[in-house]
């Protein structure tokens, strides 16, 4: 499956992301594998979408390569779905460690926290933070012609749960079901 690593040198914690990983790909396995591959933009954004045989279920990755400050407006335009077919368009919700914000958290914390301290990785053991991405039903052909405008990409402030989280070399899988 492209893992390049050593799983006797990973903690429990990356080992659940492999197992959580590996659950994804068996799930979507008749897609990955028999389904037809579109290649649908690359730039700064590769976008790549792969749709099962009876088109009933794909999968979007939007891969960001490099971030551009306030460069929030992003769109993923997809191909190969039924037209007449209602999807529905979601990613998973993750969780969000409050140390990738690096100094940034002083913004908001009443004292300052020194990016790479004990105190930082104290803050990120209680402050849970998430992204709740896009949530969408629409049929196939506003899918592959009107596509879907992503949540606003965190541009430094106003961080929410609904703020997309694209820093450089970013990733957002996103599952397309027929309903």
């Amino acid at each position: 499956m492209g893992y390049e690593l050593n799983l006797s040198d990973m903690d429990s914690s990356e080992l659940e992301k492999v197992k959580e990983q590996v659950k994804i790909y068996k799930k979507y396995r008749h897609v990955l594998q028999f389904g037809q591959l579109y290649r649908i933009r690359h730039d700064n954004v590769t976008q790549w979408a792969v749709v099962s045989k009876d088109k009933k279920t794909a999968l979007a990755l939007h891969l960001l390569e490099k971030a551009h400050a306030n460069d929030r407006s992003e769109k993923l335009v997809l191909s190969g779905l039924d037209p007449d077919v209602k999807y529905h368009f979601y990613a998973e919700e993750r969780p969000v460690d409050v140390r990738i914000f690096g100094d940034l958290i002083n913004t908001l914390a009443p004292i300052h926290i020194k990016q790479g301290s004990k105190m930082h990785d104290a803050v990120a053991k209680f402050v849970k933070m998430k992204t709740t991405p896009e949530n969408v039903s629409a049929y196939g052909d506003a899918l592959m012609n009107a596509g879907v405008r992503l949540n606003a990409a965190y541009a430094g402030t106003g961080f929410d749960e609904n703020t997309r989280l694209a820093l450089d070399f970013s990733t957002e899988l996103y599952y397309i079901e027929g309903i």
